[in-house]
């Protein structure tokens, strides 16, 4: 492979990772286990703190449908800032910005969320997939939405 066809390969496989992350995001967002699931490889190492650590995405997805797949569950993630190195043509590893907001119309919270993904990826069948994802919080802010008056519940 030429030089020039190595960078445009290299364009074309950040492109997919990225597009990767957002599918997962996205299906996080929309209540969709099924395509969540289907971004990692199985198996894969997950590690997402309180939430747990897995190492399928199928326990992953059966948490999601437990803890975050309701209607009362508004969720908006947003990735940002992704840094993708690749460490060869099949593996790559990446780390990203997450800011995650949360309105809970049945406890009556908003939370904010931030912190930082650090992920791998392996290229299998042509085809990226994450192969393991660490969460690390870096603040979070949550309040009661219940009254005319904000009231502050945990910042940290």
């Amino acid at each position: 492979m030429s030089d020039q066809d190595h960078k445009v390969q290299t364009l074309f496989d950040t492109h997919l990772i990225i597009q990767l992350k957002h599918i997962y995001l996205n299906a996080c967002d929309q209540k969709d286990p099924d395509t969540m699931q289907s971004v990692f490889t199985n198996p894969c190492e997950i590690d997402y703190g309180q939430v747990g650590s897995f190492n399928n995405p199928n326990d992953l997805a059966e948490i999601f449908k437990a803890v975050g797949c309701h209607d009362y569950m508004k969720e908006s993630h947003h990735a940002h800032n992704p840094i993708i190195n690749f460490l060869d043509n099949e593996s790559a590893a990446g780390t990203w910005g997450l800011t995650y907001t949360l309105i809970n119309t049945n406890d009556q919270t908003h939370t904010v969320l931030q912190g930082m993904y650090e992920d791998e990826y392996k290229k299998i069948n042509d085809q990226w997939k994450i192969s393991k994802t660490t969460f690390k919080p870096s603040s979070q802010i949550q309040l009661d939405i219940s009254e005319e008056i904000l009231k502050v519940l945990l910042v940290g």
